[in-house]
């Protein structure tokens, strides 16, 4: 798999245009934020930085989990001015200050797509439904929750578990369709930007051992299937921007090189080592990569016209 520009429309400004940013997911994405939680130019995610629901390896000197590509894309990727973590009001870039990209993460540990549904339908519809507007508003008590078509990205990253419970063409298949029904509702409410992020090849996880053998058909499968959804969901909405990232690509060239990115060969399939924090997730040393190759890649996609 590789990255893919499906379709690109008015509606996208390029990614220094986008002030919001709104994540459905699993543990490769969740930042731990309450419902209903208060973001703000110190507080992008909701929750301190960076979100007590990370799925990482611990930082000795901060005492927290160490951002996953969430954190790390608001804080180093971002175009500038970015969010500066920790740091008072006063001492954040004066531009963020006034207009800042704000993150609302409804991804959740162990969620699949039945659950990405509930996101969507549950918490953001819930939430925000009502705050969809043509343009940006001042600093009123609810700005922050103000969002138009051009300004926010809705990114959805799902299907590790599916993989793991999918056990059938026709079960994916099925899963396909109620994800994509849901993202139809985003639609309806407003939502023009869409991100779709493809799952990586757990097979090559610590989780699964070598003995068991090459098992990447079926992410490889889901990947492919992912791209003929996000495709005919393009065809359909044809004033939506529809994008896909391949998170495959990125951890394989960490995997199949992982000197270039600054690990140890041996830590490939090692859990608790520089690249995986356990047996299935990734480091925020990782997270960092995909943080990265995420901008490279939004950031080369032009705005529409």
């Amino acid at each position: 798999m590789s990255n893919t520009v499906i379709q690109v429309r008015p509606s996208w400004p390029g990614l220094a245009g986008i002030k919001r940013l709104v994540v459905f997911g699993d543990s490769y994405s969740a930042v731990g934020a309450p419902v209903n939680s208060v973001r703000s130019a110190t507080n992008p995610l909701g929750p301190p930085f960076p979100g007590p629901g990370c799925f990482t390896d611990y930082d000795e000197t901060s005492k927290k989990s160490r951002p996953n590509w969430v954190g790390h894309f608001i804080t180093k990727y971002a175009p500038e001015p970015r969010y500066k973590s920790g740091l008072p009001i006063e001492q954040q870039d004066p531009s963020f200050a006034r207009d800042p990209l704000l993150v609302y993460d409804y991804a959740r540990g162990g969620h699949s797509i039945s659950d990405v549904l509930m996101q969507i339908t549950d918490q953001f519809l819930r939430e925000l439904r009502d705050c969809h507007r043509e343009r940006p508003e001042g600093n009123g008590p609810d700005s922050a929750k103000v969002w138009t078509s051009m300004n926010a990205l809705f990114v959805t990253w799902v299907g590790i578990n599916d993989c793991a419970r999918a056990a059938t063409p026709e079960a994916r298949e099925e899963a396909f369709k109620e994800l994509f029904e849901a993202e139809t509702a985003l639609y309806a409410a407003g939502a023009r930007n869409f991100l779709f992020i493809d799952v990586p090849h757990i097979n090559r996880s610590p989780a699964v051992p070598l003995s068991h053998g090459d098992k990447s058909e079926r992410y490889e499968d889901w990947n492919k299937m992912l791209l003929d959804h996000c495709q005919r969901f393009a065809s359909v909405h044809a004033d939506a921007t529809v994008l896909l990232f391949s998170s495959a690509s990125s951890l394989n060239r960490i995997l199949d090189n992982p000197e270039t990115f600054g690990f140890p060969p041996g830590d490939v399939r090692e859990p608790y080592s520089t690249i995986w924090t356990d047996q299935l997730h990734p480091t925020g040393a990782v997270h960092d990569v995909f943080a990265k190759d995420v901008s490279e890649f939004l950031g080369a996609v032009a705005a529409g016209h």
